[in-house]
């Protein structure tokens, strides 16, 4: 079981902010403008047809310097993060990883089972409410939710005080100990690639210098 003060409390991820709506606009027709708006169309769509021909040549680079570093790990048996790439390019993993929501909290349990705790850290955020925020007695009120004892009953009721009083939510990050794992142990890879495969477990993207 993920060790979590707030288990049971059924919060969800991290709130996203809705988009805004589109403002009206206004209309503009000026034909001495048709040869500047082609070149735009026409340069746009060309760095777009570049940007494509790189991220097709990085994404090879990248698994080709990926493989490599790891073989190179499992005959060190120690962790290296940098691959020098023909002599021009070192190609550098990063030990960061995309937060995770809280709601993949069951498919984390599923695949890490009893190490869970091992390599997972629940974040908690706290804010308060903006109803409270501007009353005076806020201070009392935080007083009297989290007072009262330490018996189960004083807890429940310490925690239904806490949700009515703050925003709360959770996201989920992993630990460094992943990364090493991840890394040292080929059995590891194999165990939490279903993580991987769903996106899950996101490691940040490597850095690509000249060497």
């Amino acid at each position: 079981m993920l060790s979590d003060p707030l288990a049971g409390l059924g919060l969800g991820p991290t709130k996203t902010s809705k988009k805004k709506k589109q403002d009206d606009f206004a209309v503009l027709n000026d034909s001495s403008l048709d040869y500047s708006i082609k070149e735009f169309i026409d340069s746009k769509k060309a760095i777009k047809d570049a940007e494509s021909r790189v991220d097709r040549a990085g994404a090879k680079i990248l698994q080709k310097a990926e493989e490599a570093r790891l073989a190179e790990v499992e005959r060190l048996n120690e962790v290296i993060t940098s691959t020098i790439v023909n002599g021009k390019i070192r190609v550098t993993s990063k030990d960061q990883y995309t937060d995770i929501g809280s709601d993949k909290k069951g498919e984390l349990v599923a695949v890490l089972g009893d190490e869970v705790n091992d390599f997972i850290n629940v974040k908690t955020s706290i804010a308060l409410k903006a109803d409270l925020a501007a009353d005076k007695d806020v201070i009392q009120k935080l007083i009297e939710a989290l007072g009262g004892g330490t018996q189960a009953s004083n807890l429940e009721l310490g925690k239904a005080k806490l949700i009515s009083m703050f925003d709360i939510s959770q996201k989920l990050s992993l630990k460094p100990s992943f990364f090493n794992k991840y890394n040292l142990s080929k059995e590891f890879r194999e165990k939490v690639e279903p993580l991987v495969e769903n996106k899950i477990v996101k490691q940040h993207k490597p850095t690509v210098t000249e060497a």
